[in-house]
């Protein structure tokens, strides 16, 4: 009889290992050491095996499967950290060290960058109302930070125009007594710095240019798309996405559709790139087979096309997304527009009338094929 097999979590596997401070004599158990390195290296096992080393470790075997959690992996991250001076790349017109931007000091011996109060937080925040590009690049075992500010030219264009830049290298720390030196990370924690990173540059920019990525160096080509949904939990049945040429577009067409909508019934939320609208059923005694209501569900975010043809999504920044959960929360239609982007794109507006918007619903002539990417999830998780 073929015994069952199990995949574990490999990241889990090594962290709960770490917790328990057991040398892997100590785990065996019975096991072959060889057993040990290839659960460790994701191969699979059988389940009478991962239950053993689960007792062992004091967990379940639930607990192994399950993903790794920022939780899980703070308290191994190295607690100091130095932040230090770097060059921006490119030919910024203006560079302003970054130690001028966080505190005044030459260098920083500071907490993790993945912590709130990090100064890679205090320096995203500077001119956080100016639009931003944000760098993100390795140095062997540093971590690059770099932020462009720039402007939209005042003309019809809606050029970018660069102003001002800063980056800062930050190193982890290996304490010693009363001394430290520069240390690496293990493969898990690198990756976890690295992905928080990516996930901070993506909420806080316009443009972004992260190494091993490709996103587009000009807001103007992304686009606004919308998915759309009806019904709850395991009964919820995808409608269809539509695109819209400009944020002015969309807004036009959510306000026709939001204003026969009573604002009770209405709830925008943010999501980890954009922002769920959920629309309440008129005839709230129409429920799901599984108890839920039959509720309409619009999930809305910026993308950008690759060349491929597929969509991908684009930076919105969090503060953006914000304002306009503000302004659907408050009927503030004002404030439903997607602050720091070009305003409109070029000729598509040289008419002298603009174009009535396209309806706020699902556009049943777009491929399903070109939303693979956003579908799978496009924006990198932790680990």
């Amino acid at each position: 009889m073929k015994r069952e097999a199990i995949q574990l979590n490999p990241d889990k596997v090594k962290l709960h290992i770490a917790c328990s401070g057991l040398h892997i004599k100590q785990l065996l158990d019975g096991m072959n050491a060889k057993t040990v390195h290839r659960i460790k290296a994701g191969k699979n096992t059988t389940y009478a095996t991962a239950h053993k080393l689960a007792t062992k470790l004091g967990v379940t075997v639930g607990d192994l499967i399950s993903p790794v959690k920022a939780d899980d992996i703070d308290g191994f991250l190295p607690e100091q950290w130095l932040y230090d001076e770097a060059a921006p790349s490119g030919n910024p017109p203006r560079r302003v060290p970054f130690w001028t931007l966080v505190g005044g000091h030459l260098y920083y011996v500071d907490q993790p960058p993945v912590n709130m109060n990090s100064p890679v937080e205090k320096l995203l925040k500077c001119f956080e109302s100016t639009n931003q590009k944000i760098v993100l690049r390795q140095e062997d075992q540093a971590f690059v930070v770099e932020i462009h500010w720039f402007d939209y030219s005042p003309d019809h264009a809606q050029n970018v125009v660069y102003n001002l830049a800063t980056a800062c290298r930050l190193f982890p720390l290996a304490r010693n007594g009363d001394t430290f030196s520069k240390t690496g990370l293990d493969d898990l924690l690198s990756r976890y710095v690295w992905n928080s990173l990516k996930e901070k540059a993506l909420a806080s920019a316009e443009i972004v240019a992260i190494e091993g990525h490709d996103y587009p160096d000009d807001p103007r080509v992304y686009f606004p798309l919308v998915r759309f949904s009806r019904g709850i939990g395991i009964r919820r049945v995808a409608l269809g996405s539509r695109t819209f040429v400009s944020q002015y577009d969309l807004r036009e067409s959510l306000l026709g559709y939001l204003k026969n909508v009573p604002a009770q019934m209405v709830h925008a939320t943010l999501t980890d790139a954009g922002i769920a609208i959920t629309v309440e059923p008129a005839r709230p005694t129409i429920l799901c087979l599984d108890g839920g209501r039959d509720e309409l569900k619009f999930k809305v975010n910026l993308a950008w096309r690759m060349p491929d043809g597929t969509l991908a999504l684009a930076p919105w920044r969090q503060t953006s997304r914000e304002k306009f959960i503000t302004g659907i929360r408050s009927r503030n239609w004002t404030d439903m527009h997607m602050h720091h982007m070009p305003l409109r794109f070029f000729s598509q507006y040289d008419a002298d009338e603009d174009a009535a918007p396209p309806p706020f619903e699902a556009d049943q002539s777009l491929p399903t094929e070109s939303f693979a990417a956003i579908d799978a999830g496009d924006y990198p998780a932790l680990f």
